[in-house]
């Protein structure tokens, strides 16, 4: 382990010996361990209803992991792209993803949720308390979103694990391990460059001149390397998956700052698209242990404070409005210490068994909680009876590469939405959205017109789906008419004869070649046979939006002058 470069190493042996209730080293240790084993066999318990999960933006990850040992970071075969918002993760499972083959999805959720007990570990070691390691992992256990999002594969392995050794380091004051840490944070997720620089402002008011600043080095060099290959193969040096999606909050940012503030925070029974009890038990908790520590002036506060505090005041400057809680996880770690500061704290109180009995409470509660959630895409990915081999877990995108190949040779370029569906193709997709490669930025901002995009980029098809109905920055484009095109030919059935219905934009006619015969209504389909969605859970229930709904292909316009 790394020796502390500050005053770390005489915190040890002594500190609140008596709160331990008797005993010597042996019986702390052993008091400590079973904390931790009472915590884990929480936290398993609480995971188990959310093996089948799956995400549609998670799954976006799954393509950079099959063709990185190809070329690295690439999506579409040969092809870097910008897209992977946390390029730590794709290193981390992209070995996963290429050693065990079918079975590699069950692998890296175990990996997935083993970084993050590691990281609650790593909290609750720091407390140096065995109820302090009890309450971080409990704390775990009681958070919906965490294990949601951790079964989903999500970047929450790595951006808990990289904030928790961080935290905790500062907490011991144990600078080279906390710069260290610190310098990967940006290589976990990006935003997480803001924590890191309040780590690095907290350990330079601490330390001082002694500070090693040496240990940032490695995960500069690594940043500054993943963004040279980048570069160097044509992805350019911004990430896609930041700009992206600052492109989607200028277009899409409708109402006051109040109205998008209450959508990101409030709870679901205040605010239709609050983020609800995922992570208002973590919160409150947290914000109880600050009440209680504030007064004391424990010096664990601001460590969490400093790391936790630029990520926030991001957020509630700028609320996402949208995916607030899983973007919340980003600073779990701190409100994970909070609660274990809070469970050391409550070891003065003359009740005897009142945290394990706590502990249990709040994982039984999230257990319940779990077990009352609808299975996660029941007919389509259930981990326990489908053949994994076909894409892996994730079966919507596997549904439209199929349609994709029925129409597309490999190599053409398909303009899609749900660009996770690459996994599967061998055609090349394009983002419409930006967030992977950025090539259809321009006209995502309206700085371009999506037909200007397709004749320059030499798109061959383009699939539609809700999106270009329901996102705003879809509405007047020629996106949105196909969209209504696509509406109306529903209704009396004409899709069917190929090329009756098109839509005509300067250059380029759009001939509709196939509609999603699954989400038609009898008797050109069947509505009784849920088709794969890409869907989000509202209220425990399953709200799906078909990952494709017709695929239209780029011809010429005959009429047109433009050449």
């Amino acid at each position: 382990m790394i020796s502390s470069g500050g005053r770390g190493g005489s915190r040890s042996g002594s500190r609140r010996g008596g709160s331990y209730g008797g005993g010597g080293a042996l019986d702390r240790r052993t008091t400590r361990q079973g904390g931790a084993l009472l915590g884990v066999l929480l936290c398993i318990a609480a995971s188990v209803p959310y093996w089948s999960y799956t995400d549609g933006d998670a799954s976006i990850y799954f393509a950079f992991l099959k063709g990185f040992f190809d070329k690295p970071f690439s999506y579409a075969p040969g092809v870097v792209s910008f897209g992977a918002t946390s390029p730590l993760h794709v290193l981390v499972l992209a070995p996963i993803h290429h050693l065990f083959g079918a079975e590699w999805i069950y692998v890296a959720k175990v990996l997935n949720l083993l970084l993050v007990l590691t990281g609650a570990w790593m909290i609750g070691r720091s407390t140096r308390h065995p109820l302090g390691m009890l309450g971080a992992l409990a704390a775990v256990a009681a958070t919906p979103q965490l294990m949601e999002n951790t079964f989903d594969l999500f970047e929450v392995g790595v951006v808990f694990l990289v904030g928790a050794g961080c935290v905790a380091a500062l907490v011991e004051e144990r600078w080279r391990s906390a710069l260290l840490w610190a310098g990967f944070a940006y290589l976990a997720r990006p935003e997480l460059v803001l924590a890191a620089a309040g780590a690095v402002v907290y350990v330079g008011s601490c330390a001082g001149r002694r500070a090693p600043w040496a240990f940032l080095l490695p995960g500069l060099i690594a940043t500054t390397g993943y963004h040279w290959w980048m570069a160097s193969q044509g992805a350019g040096w911004l990430p896609t998956s930041v700009t992206g999606r600052l492109h989607r909050v200028a277009g899409e940012a409708g109402g006051s700052w109040t109205e998008r503030f209450a959508g990101s925070f409030a709870p679901r029974w205040v605010h239709p698209s609050g983020l609800g009890g995922e992570v208002l038990v973590l919160l409150a908790l947290a914000a109880i242990g600050l009440v209680v520590l504030l007064p004391k002036r424990n010096k664990s506060l601001w460590p969490a404070l400093a790391y936790a505090g630029g990520v926030l005041a991001v957020y509630v400057v700028f609320p996402p409005s949208t995916y607030a809680a899983r973007y919340l996880l980003a600073v779990a770690p701190c409100l994970v210490l909070l609660v274990a500061k809070l469970f050391e704290a409550g070891s003065s109180l003359r009740i005897p068994g009142w945290a394990p009995a706590l502990s249990c409470l709040l994982a039984l509660a999230t257990v319940r909680y779990a077990w009352g959630l609808p299975p996660r895409w029941p007919e389509h990915v259930g981990l326990w009876s489908r053949d994994l081999a076909r894409f892996r877990g994730y079966e919507p995108a596997a549904d439209l590469s199929d349609a994709i190949a029925g129409l597309a040779a490999p190599g053409e370029r398909v303009l899609v939405y749900e660009i996770q569906s690459q996994y599967g193709s061998r055609a090349r997709l394009v983002s419409m959205d930006a967030i992977v490669g950025g090539e259809a930025a321009a006209a995502y901002a309206r700085r371009e017109e999506w037909t200007d995009f397709v004749v320059r980029s030499n798109v061959r098809w383009v699939v539609i789906n809700q999106a270009q109905e329901y996102r705003p920055a879809y509405r007047g484009t020629v996106l949105h008419r196909m969209y209504q095109a696509q509406e109306e030919a529903r209704r009396d059935g004409s899709p069917f004869e190929v090329g009756v219905v098109e839509v005509a934009d300067g250059a380029v006619v759009y001939r509709l070649r196939v509609l999603n015969r699954a989400v038609l209504p009898p008797p050109f389909g069947s509505m009784q046979a849920e088709p794969p969605v890409l869907g989000e859970r509202e209220g425990g229930l399953e709200r799906g939006i078909p990952a494709w709904e017709s695929i239209w292909e780029v011809t010429a316009n005959p009429e047109s002058q433009v050449r």
